[in-house]
């Protein structure tokens, strides 16, 4: 019986009287209290038999039954009457306990001894006991019940009667009525406890539901005890109920909150064994709640493995680690962002018995955070293109600031941008971004600089009309087709081709710039394999932003070529003035002045004849004198004529626009020996007076310039009335010119036409193109059809 020092110092301070026995019965420890008991030194009492002290005939047989008894049934409990030294008799209270060692070998059993409360006191505190545990069974809706199982006796405490139901006293108590108060589904299991902690006599507790006389339905929580006889039989069963009802329905509602958090969360024991786990958890990784009890996160998600790591150093260290951002993998492959908290799972003592895991999902507003970091940084490339860009007058330079712009924005991508040109007729590529050591590669296919690379919309191919629509979308589409689309018409095919497999390009994306919903260029993006489109929405603002200051730079461009032409016309309109001044006063000089100094001599003369006398020579006859007169009046006449239809036909007068056209293209055909035709499906036209000079004007400079210039060998005037307003072409079938390379002279007699036409509501239409006639078409408001 020899152990460890410190156990043996605590025995010894204990008041308790405690003695060790070895399996023969002899005492092996005495502790100071003990010794003082009996009456005898510690000495005295080692060795001795603890047989020779009990008061009994068959003290040696109690004391063997009371050993079988610990071997079977554990700790016993009861009163001892020992004889002392100087043979008085004392009542003790006993509690046996037996001594085991590894593999189940009994060595004795220790025996805690106490005197015994004298009759009376014993009897009050009894009483005593009884109140305070009858109102303490009370307070916690506890019962208490004993059961004899072989007289089948059986006693319940007030709080058992009043927990199923019933009035203390009502009933006689029996195992047959507990049995009918169990619910029917938790019978057979109630009955199965009861059996099995007979025939073990393990002690036993299990959750049940009772059925109450008045129907409701509550759930207690019963709990034995087994005490045997000395043979190991079961003797007496104690054991209480309890009204767990309200607990259960905690429990459920706590249960029904746990799963009703959105966030993970799971508790793991010290060895990273799930405890338990909510159905967010589960319903996450697509494991029931059920598979998750006792298995670690290696054995149900391979792709975690390292968070054990984690989990084991929050356990050692017992620190929180909280707001660890991470990526979680859910079932399906989908991934999701989460903040995790790992929290020491503490008992009542402090000691770290786990880990509490609480991950709160925040796929949702990480994306919203990436989509505003996202539109930041796009706000950022659009502010830098706005404000370098407003600085910018040419449109290749700005083109080319877009494209660098957007090659920041996706790099290893392509840019190209194109736009339309004046002098293709079409769109030209203004600008290539991306192409670093690629250039001279790209170049060499191509076969020119990228910049030269354009077209006409005559030339553009079929795939590229039939894409028109879709760049008017104003957003960023991928193109089928990839390149041979977006260059159809400017490139050939095979060109498309070689530059695709060279550059590796993969995806295609274009977006249209588009001027008045008309397509004038584009902005093309070229992917190469492994690369995705970035900052979409911030592409097609630059897009939009760019089409707007091309547009401007291109109006600009217009005014200020407007206004050029504006001064060079109003030039000429002095100019022609200034030569219809001089016409008219050469006119009037030479002409009219010297027709009337012909005939003021004449007058003269004739004065001269008329108050002559008769000299009887041969004198010039008055009446051819009067004869030269009247024809240097009807030539004055002739004169002052031409000079009135300069200033106004006097046709428009006289005859109406209509004759007067036609008067007029009848003299244009005389002078160019071209075919004439006129064509009217009116009889008469309602023009304002002031509107008939400046239609005629300008019909009569379509008309001079086919006779000048075209070379033509036809001419035709065709007036046609269409609801309100008036058409007029002028069509030859001479040698034609380029409108957009129409230069001096030409360009301003142009321009005098649709000043003339502006002035009256209309405007004027050329068509023409070389070897192909000249074709002008001339639309005039004018009053209802009558």
């Amino acid at each position: 019986m020899n152990g460890d020092p410190l156990a043996a110092r605590i025995l010894e301070s204990l008041d308790w009287a405690i003695l060790a026995v070895d399996p023969q019965g002899k005492i092996r420890f005495c502790n100071p209290p003990a010794a003082k008991l009996l009456g005898w030194t510690i000495e005295e009492v080692l060795d001795r038999s603890l047989a020779e002290l009990l008061v009994s005939a068959a003290a040696g047989q109690g004391l063997s039954q009371a050993q079988a008894a610990l071997t079977k049934c554990g700790p016993w409990s009861g009163e001892l009457r020992l004889k002392v030294k100087n043979g008085s008799i004392v009542p003790l209270q006993a509690t046996l306990s037996p001594l085991r060692q590894e593999g189940g070998a009994q060595p004795g059993f220790v025996a805690a001894l106490r005197p015994a409360d004298p009759p009376a006191e014993t009897e009050l505190a009894r009483r005593e006991l009884e109140r305070r545990l009858l109102h303490t069974q009370k307070v916690a809706r506890i019962g208490s019940w004993e059961w004899n199982p072989r007289s089948g006796e059986i006693f319940w405490s007030e709080q058992m009667f009043r927990i199923f139901g019933l009035e203390p006293g009502q009933v006689q108590p029996s195992f047959e009525l507990a049995r009918s108060l169990v619910h029917p589904e938790d019978a057979g299991r109630w009955e199965q406890d009861a059996a099995r902690a007979l025939q073990t006599g393990f002690a036993f507790g299990a959750d049940y539901r009772v059925i109450r006389p008045d129907g409701e339905v509550i759930w207690v929580r019963n709990e034995a005890e087994i005490f045997c006889d000395a043979d190991g039989q079961a003797a007496m069963v104690t054991g209480s109920v309890q009204d767990v009802t309200g607990f259960r329905q905690s429990s459920l509602e706590c249960e029904l909150i746990f799963d009703s958090v959105p966030a993970l969360i799971c508790l793991k024991d010290r060895q990273g064994r799930h405890l338990k786990v909510n159905q967010a958890l589960a319903a996450f990784y697509g494991i029931p709640k059920a598979r998750w009890i006792g298995k670690t996160v290696e054995e149900l998600l391979l792709d975690r493995a390292d968070q054990t790591a984690e989990d084991q150093r929050v356990i050692h260290t017992g620190r929180p680690e909280t707001g660890i951002l991470e990526v979680l993998q859910a079932s399906g492959g989908a991934t999701a962002w989460a903040l995790t908290d790992r929290i020491p799972y503490r008992n009542v003592r402090g000691e770290v018995i786990g880990l509490v895991g609480i991950s709160a999902l925040i796929t949702e507003l990480k994306l919203a955070q990436q989509a505003q970091e996202r539109t930041l940084q796009e706000l950022r490339y659009l502010n830098r293109f706005t404000m370098s860009a407003g600085r910018i007058q040419e449109q290749d330079r700005l083109c080319q600031l877009a494209a660098r712009m957007v090659r920041s924005m996706i790099p290893k991508s392509y840019v190209v941008i194109s736009f339309t040109d004046s002098s293709l007729g079409g769109p030209r590529v203004r600008a290539v971004a991306g192409m670093g050591r690629q250039a001279g590669i790209i170049q060499e296919l191509l076969g020119r600089e990228p910049t030269q690379v354009g077209s006409s919309l005559a030339t553009m191919g079929d795939e590229a009309r039939r894409m028109r629509k879709l760049f008017l979308s104003g957003r960023l589409e991928r193109i089928p087709g990839g390149l041979q689309t977006v260059a159809d018409g400017m490139l050939p095919r095979e060109t498309c081709q070689a530059l695709t497999e060279r550059l590796g390009i993969q995806t295609v994306y274009s977006l249209g710039l588009a001027l008045r919903q008309e397509i004038v260029g584009g902005l093309t993006i070229l992917l190469p394999s492994g690369q995705n489109l970035q900052h979409a929405s911030a592409i097609e603002a630059i897009g939009r932003h760019l089409s707007e200051l091309l547009h401007r730079i291109q109006a600009e461009e217009a005014v200020r070529q407007s206004e050029r032409r504006y001064q060079a016309l109003l030039r000429r309109i002095t100019n022609l003035r200034e030569e219809q001044n001089s016409s008219i006063s050469r006119e009037l000089h030479d002409d009219l002045g010297q027709s009337l100094t012909a005939l003021a001599m004449d007058i003269s003369l004739l004065k001269q004849d008329t108050q002559a006398p008769d000299s009887g020579g041969k004198e010039k006859p008055i009446a051819a004198t009067i004869q030269d007169m009247h024809s240097i009046v009807l030539e004055m006449v002739g004169k002052v004529r031409n000079i009135a239809s300069l200033l106004r036909p006097p046709a428009l007068d006289s005859l109406g626009l209509l004759e007067a056209l036609e008067s007029l293209l009848v003299e244009i055909g005389k002078r160019s020996d071209a075919a004439v035709h006129f064509h009217a499906n009116v009889q008469r036209l309602d023009l304002p007076e002031q509107h008939l000079l400046p239609l005629y004007r300008t019909i009569q400079e379509a008309l001079t310039n086919c006779a000048r210039h075209s070379r033509a060998g036809k001419i035709s005037v065709s007036v046609r009335r269409e609801k309100s307003s008036l058409r007029i072409m002028v069509q030859d079938n001479g040698v034609g010119f380029d409108c957009n390379q129409a230069q001096g002279a030409g360009a301003l007699g142009i321009m005098g036409m649709r000043e003339h036409m502006h002035s009256c509501g209309g405007e004027v239409t050329i068509r023409s193109a070389r070897n192909k006639g000249t074709a002008v078409r001339i639309r005039i408001p004018c009053g209802p059809k009558a």
